[in-house]
């Protein structure tokens, strides 16, 4: 299925979207009880599951007649995951949404590295690995070096996807940032 990664974007970033999905990750909903376990109005989250399954972030699993009406149960269908680059105008559009989640991120990153780094010393490894770079590189090449490691991500992604390596209790996050140095 070919994405418009402007919208799917905008959905993966959308914190109401977000809550959806992670609440039917693992077991179907209806809305109903989606709007339960999130403490929502059921009404607030049509448009939303709408979208989602507009974009094939969500399946309809099965559906039930109930006194004339059909009732839809919803589950997640991100058994897959998503792989999106933001530059250009998508990520000028999408700037404060990104930065908060960048935030998100790196605060839980930096979270979890505190933990570990306050843990007693184990003589097996770490769960923790940090490495910091810091390299000044021309435009041409720093696009080269952002394709190359996009490359071996991709590559890693569709691995994990067909060998379903990233189901078990090990999953480690992979956070990288790169940007332009102030003059």
């Amino acid at each position: 299925m070919e994405y418009n990664h402007e919208k799917l974007a905008k959905a993966l970033l959308d914190k109401t979207k977000q809550k959806i999905l992670e609440s039917i990750s693992s077991e179907e909903k209806t809305i109903k009880q989606i709007a339960e376990s999130l403490n929502e109005d059921p009404s607030r989250l049509y448009y939303h599951v709408n979208q989602l399954k507009e974009l094939n972030l969500v399946k309809i699993s099965r559906s039930e007649s109930l006194n004339n009406l059909t009732q839809n149960y919803y589950l997640s269908n991100t058994e897959k995951s998503v792989n999106l680059t933001f530059d250009g105008t998508l990520a000028k559009e999408s700037a404060i949404i990104l930065s908060q989640k960048i935030n998100e991120i790196y605060t839980k990153g930096i979270w979890v590295l505190n933990r570990e780094f306050n843990r007693e010393a184990s003589k097996d490894s770490s769960d923790v690995e940090v490495t910091v770079t810091s390299l000044s590189l021309s435009k041409k090449q720093w696009k080269r070096v952002n394709e190359e490691i996009r490359q071996i991500l991709n590559t890693i992604h569709d691995e994990v996807e067909d060998d379903n390596e990233g189901t078990g209790d090990d999953q480690f996050e992979y956070l990288f940032l790169t940007y332009k140095k102030d003059s």
